[in-house]
């Protein structure tokens, strides 16, 4: 069997997941233009991720099914890169990016989750190639956000800002990831809980500056930036 009973981390998943929904729903009702469906898609897919990292975490798993689900989940956590991506290329360029800038990154995008899926069977922390890439990718587009907004003297960009300082306080636990940090009312809280723990404040923050980014948009039309 698979030690993959992380109740802490579990129960933070599914918080952050159940979380996000009222979100989506405010933005799906504000009917806005592509900046708004940006926001939209990027907070179902991280509300999706999180309530599959719930499954992940609260059950133990037989080590080739816990292996297997992870490839499915890995796929959703890279995608949720690329939304994030494309997000922080249209507030700074106010449009999508160009067909081979978009082929290339989509490119990276999948050599990279091939081989977390591939070590996923091999490397005990096949988890690492990941994390360097939402590192690399994800950390700096929601800076790219943040400057484009604060810049602009706008609300949203300096809510971003501030959502990177749990992410940064986060980050040594998210690469540690393992051991007990500290324990609450028998609690016990791991490096990954920890990190997880920060991450909810982070996207909580994020989501009520999507909020205030589709309040900002005067664009209601369907417009072909997508």
């Amino acid at each position: 069997m698979k030690h993959g009973a992380e109740l802490t981390t579990a129960f933070v998943d599914l918080i952050t997941g159940i979380a996000l929904i009222p979100f989506v729903v405010i933005l799906l009702k504000k009917r806005g233009g592509g900046l708004t469906r940006k926001w939209t898609r990027l907070l179902a897919a991280l509300s999706a991720a999180h309530v599959g990292g719930f499954v992940a975490h609260a059950f133990l798993w037989p080590q080739p099914a816990y292996d297997v689900y992870w490839i499915f989940l890995y796929a959703e956590m890279y995608l949720l890169l690329v939304f994030t991506a494309d997000l922080a290329f249209f507030k700074a360029a106010g449009r999508s990016p160009g067909r081979a800038t978009a082929i290339v990154f989509l490119c990276v995008m999948t050599a990279a989750y091939a081989a977390t899926a591939v070590s996923n069977f091999f490397i005990e922390k096949d988890i690492v190639i990941f994390l360097f890439a939402a590192a690399l990718v994800g950390l700096p587009s929601l800076a790219v956000i943040g400057w484009t907004g604060a810049g602009k003297r706008d609300v949203s960009g300096t809510l971003i800002l501030v959502s990177l300082i749990p992410q940064l306080i986060g980050l040594p636990f998210m690469f540690a990831q393992t051991g007990v940090v500290f324990s609450s009312f028998g609690v016990p809280f791991d490096h990954n809980g920890v990190y997880h723990v920060c991450l909810l404040i982070t996207l909580v923050i994020v989501s009520f500056a999507a909020l205030r980014d589709g309040d900002g948009e005067k664009t209601v039309a369907i417009d072909p930036e997508t």
